[in-house]
């Protein structure tokens, strides 16, 4: 179980963390969205999340999400809305919300994920995509 932060509450996530992760086996495969868990306690989990194209759309039903960018670029498409995301950049995705995020340059779009509560691993519902009209 990691600490939190005490001005933040959050889990601390450094950019040695980021890097070792990013060397891993689930990098490697060059899919447009790819992530692992960093760390978690009894309140939230941490992950690395790399985007290299556009994510599916998708939902989770039982865990909120703080999306904060750390490197590169792009957008969060969240319900209706479209944000962007850059460096320092931090975003709320409710439970519920049909989301999806987008790499809008030339190098990967990476983010930390907080889940809270710590994230199960089933809990992600895919959208099917929207169909031409």
């Amino acid at each position: 179980q990691r600490q939190m932060c005490k001005e933040t509450g959050l889990i601390p996530v450094s950019d040695a963390e980021i890097d070792r992760a990013l060397v891993g086996d689930a990098f490697s495969t060059g899919e447009a969205a790819s992530g692992v868990e960093l760390a978690r306690n009894s309140r939230m989990s941490a992950h690395v999340i790399q985007i290299l194209g556009q994510e599916p759309g998708h939902v989770h039903a039982r865990h909120e999400l703080l999306l904060t960018v750390r490197r590169g670029s792009g957008f969060l498409q969240l319900g209706r809305q479209v944000a962007p995301l850059a460096p320092g950049t931090a975003h709320v995705v409710p439970r519920g919300q049909p989301h999806a995020l987008v790499n809008a340059g030339g190098l990967p779009l990476i983010l930390v994920a907080y889940f809270f509560p710590p994230f199960d691993g089933d809990d992600r519902v895919m959208l099917a995509p929207a169909s031409p009209q």
